[in-house]
């Protein structure tokens, strides 16, 4: 089983740590995990997207990645690229006091007194891009889990799923003093987006889960 805390510490096979987890990767529809995201730092300058196939371990000491494998080669989260846009599109994105005095250069300058002025290049569309499957969402720490009727009945902070990455439970910390986190079971889960963890049951259901520790 991989037990995958976010914010854990990630780990060469050597046991040199590389980073953090900064969020989970698992396609909303099957419940599989398909990668983590690792926060860059001092061996990434990119945040990195690794794939569950590289875990060789993970429970609450770390993620332990497996041997003989190139982690610069792994994309990083996010890519920025710039697209060309229609030369009567950019015309409009001009002020209109450049179209008056017909001047239309390619940099455009913008800032007030006494700011830095950025230019923008107004001949470009700037597209961020996920280098994750398509439809899958990310978890990130204290993702909020809503019970029926969106009552909320905790948060994300750790999931459960076998070596293939197959989820089994999702744990949360409840809200309040002194709550243990609790194992909810995968099937209550009825919807996962990038900003909630939607259940199936009730929050007093949820409540009568036991302890994480007591429920495995």
């Amino acid at each position: 089983m991989l037990e995958i805390h976010e914010k854990a510490a990630v780990f060469d096979a050597t046991g040199q740590q590389v980073g953090k987890v900064d969020r989970i990767v698992i396609d909303p529809l099957t419940h599989v995990v398909s990668h983590i995201v690792v926060r860059k730092g001092f061996f990434f300058p990119d945040d990195k997207v690794i794939p569950i196939s590289a875990i060789d371990q993970a429970a609450a000491a770390g993620v332990s990645l497996v041997a003989n494998i190139d982690l610069s080669a792994f994309p990083a989260f996010t890519e920025v690229n710039y697209v060309p846009i229609d030369p009567e599109d950019a015309d409009e994105m001009i002020p209109a006091y450049l179209r008056a005095s017909r001047l239309t250069p390619p940099l455009v300058w913008y800032g007030t007194v006494g700011m830095t002025q950025v230019p923008q290049d107004l001949t470009k569309e700037t597209v961020i891009e996920r280098n994750i499957p398509d439809r899958a969402v990310t978890l990130l720490p204290a993702t909020p889990v809503l019970a029926a009727g969106r009552q909320e009945v905790g948060s994300v902070v750790e999931v459960i799923s076998t070596d293939s990455g197959f989820t089994t439970h999702i744990v949360i910390d409840p809200p309040g003093m002194g709550t243990e986190p609790k194992a909810v079971p995968i099937s209550w889960v009825e919807a996962i987006t990038d900003s909630e963890v939607r259940l199936g049951v009730t929050a007093r259901l949820v409540e009568s889960i036991g302890p994480r520790s007591d429920s495995q």
